[in-house]
Parts: structure tokens; sequence; C-alpha cells
């Protein structure tokens, strides 16, 4: 019997927090082990956790840092062929989930699965049901662009541990994107998940959650645009006034695109994006965005050039899942020097960047996480990358 490795990150839910162990603990399927990242809770949580004396729960500990890095904490000690998703105010659906979803991947040739969503209230009454794509296939790239974001795909994964380190890992949990899709040498490829018949994870929906909160809207836009931005640069979807019509209006609406071999402009598609979560004087106040929004609006054809001294080896490097301690950091204007300068420059526009050797990596990476798109040249050799 393969193990399912559970990852379970929590933050001050201790009072919905023995519904969720539970639910995992009085699986049929016994081979499993939650793996448990208590991400600086003040509440009850660990008296809680104390009352659970079952060997297959382990308890780890972190300063609050957010959800993705609970999880990306998590992952070295993870022992199981399967592993999935269960967030600490949320529910497996029956005590026979488990069974049935490694029945499922065990039999078919999927690497992982998801279903609809089970909905319940703040009181964990059943609510009623999130209906979810029938099947993954290149149309639902489309879905996910002309609804600016909206997943179709949820994120709980339930996958073999090849799956989660080839996707989940490096999409979801490190760069906060969906783990259905990743973009690899300039082209999008989908991964091979298939729909099972149930729902197998029960979601708790109410005013409250933390995703209606503005700290909340502000991580997940950032991934949003960092999704939708693979997908805008890699393909090219004609006619997109009529197929963004089709798409909001139809269940199933045809789709048409082809690989991308121009540089298209993405502000509209930027503005559609935020617009859904934020008011315009939102995105005026608030620095990241405003400049955001200047940068692709700018197209400005300059050279930046960074200095050697601008990442120093303790400095401060950012990845999808570092969103919460990134905006936080802006709250309290103590974010690194090589984001303010970055900040700075994105209100004027620029289109590469000039790098002394050694730095093109850590470049590239502080383009991907603000969400920004530029040449990379190296001083010295005048090569680019």
């Amino acid at each position: 019997m393969k193990k399912v490795s559970v990852l379970m990150p929590a933050f001050n839910d201790a009072e919905t927090l023995p519904e969720a162990l539970s639910s995992v603990l009085n699986q049929t399927y016994s081979n499993l082990e939650i793996l448990f990242m208590d991400d600086g809770s003040s509440d009850e949580t660990s008296q809680v956790l104390s009352q659970f004396k079952d060997n297959r729960l382990k308890v780890f500990n972190q300063p609050n840092q957010g959800q993705l890095n609970a999880l990306y904490n998590l992952v070295p000690h993870i022992s199981g062929e399967f592993v999935c998703l269960l967030h600490s105010d949320d529910r497996v659906c029956t005590p026979r989930s488990f069974e049935e979803n490694v029945a499922y991947l065990e039999k078919t040739e999927a690497s992982g699965l998801f279903g609809d969503l089970e909905t319940m209230d703040k009181k964990g009454q059943i609510t009623g049901t999130i209906p979810c794509r029938k099947k993954v296939h290149s149309s639902i790239l489309a879905q996910y662009y002309f609804k600016n974001g909206s997943n179709p795909i949820p994120d709980p994964f339930f996958c073999t541990k090849s799956l989660f380190l080839e996707n989940v890992f490096p999409e979801y949990l490190l760069w906060n994107k969906p783990y259905w899709f990743r973009k690899k040498n300039g082209k999008i490829q989908l991964a091979k998940i298939s729909k099972i018949p149930n729902p197998w994870y029960c979601y708790r929906l109410f005013e409250g959650n933390y995703i209606h909160s503005m700290m909340g809207k502000l991580v997940r836009i950032s991934g949003v645009i960092r999704g939708i931005l693979d997908i805008h640069s890699s393909l090219f979807f004609p006619v997109s006034p009529l197929q963004e019509i089709l798409q909001k209006g139809l269940k199933s609406p045809p789709t048409l695109f082809f690989p991308n071999h121009q540089k298209r402009d993405f502000l509209p598609k930027l503005f559609k994006i935020l617009l859904g979560s934020f008011s315009r004087t939102q995105i005026q106040e608030n620095p990241y965005l405003h400049s955001l929004v200047e940068f692709w609006r700018k197209k400005n054809p300059r050279q930046i050039s960074l200095s050697p001294s601008l990442f120093p080896e303790n400095q401060t490097l950012y990845y999808g899942k570092d969103a919460r301690m990134f905006f936080f950091a802006m709250e309290r204007k103590q974010i690194p020097e090589w984001v303010a300068l970055f900040i700075r420059e994105m209100k004027s526009g620029f289109s590469s960047i000039r790098v002394p050797p050694g730095l093109e990596k850590k470049t590239i990476q502080a383009l991907r996480f603000l969400n920004i798109q530029a040449q990379v040249e190296i001083s010295e050799k005048n090569s680019l990358q």
C-alpha cells in the first residue's frame, strides 16, 4: 500500500482544525502521514494538536511567513508516493475519499486528479458544489486567459510525487500560479491530470476567508498576473474580443490560438485583471501596482544598469511564494534596495537591463517576481540571456 503525504499549512485555525485533522485520520486508507506546519499561530492551535495522539501526525513550526512558504518548508519531509493539500479550515469529503483517489490514479494513466469542490459555511454545513472542468486540454488555457485568471481547476491537488516535483512544487508552491500548466522552453505544457466522478475536497466558503482581504487579493493577483503573462507571451489568440465573449457566455466555446512569435501589448489585459479586484484609486495608491501599470504603459526602449552591490549575499530575493512578505514589507517601508530601485525604474519603463557577470539569474528572478519582462544583457561579455 503506497503512502499518501498530506500537506497542511495552518495559521490561527484552532476552531476548525479538529475537523480537518479528523477527516484525514479517519480515512479508510490508513497508510498516510499529515505533515502539519504551524505558521506562527497565536491561538489555541498547539493545544488542539496535543489532543491528537496519532503518530501519523507530524508537526512542524515556523515564524509567520504565509501559506506557500509553510508548504514549501514541508517538502523535504515528504515520504509518500502520493501528495495532496488540505487547508486547516477545510476537510476531506468522506472517509473513503483517499481510498477512491488512490484507486483512480493506480488504474488510470493520470498523474494527478481534481474534482468539483463541495462547499460548506463557517459552521461546517454543506452549502453546495462548485463545478469545475470535465477535462484538461488546450482550451482550458483560453478559459483561464479570457476569464482573467479565474482558475478552472481547484488549487487543492492530489497527485503522484513525480507530478508534485515537476509541476506543483515549481509552479504553485514556488511561483504562486496554477500547477496544471507550466512554461518550458517558451512553450506551454499541460499536466497529465483528470477529473474524478465525486468531490473529494470540502471547501469552507464565507466572507471571512483570507482571499477576500486586501492582503489576500494582492497575493492572489500577483500570481494571476504571472500565470496570464506566461500564456500571453507564449500564445496568440486571434479575434480575441470574440473569443472572450464566447468564453464568458458558453460552457464549451470553440477556441483558436497559435504559438506567439512577437511582443504584444499586455496593458489592456493587465487592467482587466487588476480592475477585477481593485478600484482605480487602490491601484494608483499601491506603489507596486502603480509602477507595474506604468511599466507596461510606457513601453520605453531605454536600458538600465545594475551595480554589483545591488544583490549582496544576504539580500532578500523573492519568489512568488513570498508575495505576502513582500507586500507587508512595502506597507512598513522596509523593502530591499533592489525592489525600491526596480519600482522607481518601472515608473519610467525600460526594455533591457545591463548587469555584471553573475547577476543575470538573480535579475531574471526579480523580473519574474515583479511580473515584468526585459532583456538581460551581461555587461562585460556583451551577450544576451
